[in-house]
């Protein structure tokens, strides 16, 4: 687990599991994806999220009070067909 990843962590590390948490009302929004962070949002990426639920919180309690965590990285699915 990353707390706090670098912004160089977020573009480059791939494969991972992650979750944007709100540190006020800690509700915590997960994601994957094969990309790196950065390489899937893009480093303003609370531009780019399209989950309404999470849109809506950072609009209402502003960008800063969330925190990004990588739960896991280099994940790779084992069943045939994929890398």
């Amino acid at each position: 687990m990353i707390k706090n990843p670098t912004e160089e962590q977020l573009s480059s590390i791939r494969y991972i599991v992650y979750i944007v948490q709100n540190m006020i009302t800690y509700q915590g929004y997960t994601g994957q994806t094969e990309k790196t962070f950065n390489g899937r949002y893009g480093a303003k990426w609370w531009k780019y999220i399209t989950t309404r639920y999470l849109k809506g919180a950072i609009k209402k309690y502003g960008v800063h009070n969330f925190q990004i965590t990588i739960l896991a990285c280099n994940i790779r699915s084992e069943r045939k067909g994929y890398s």
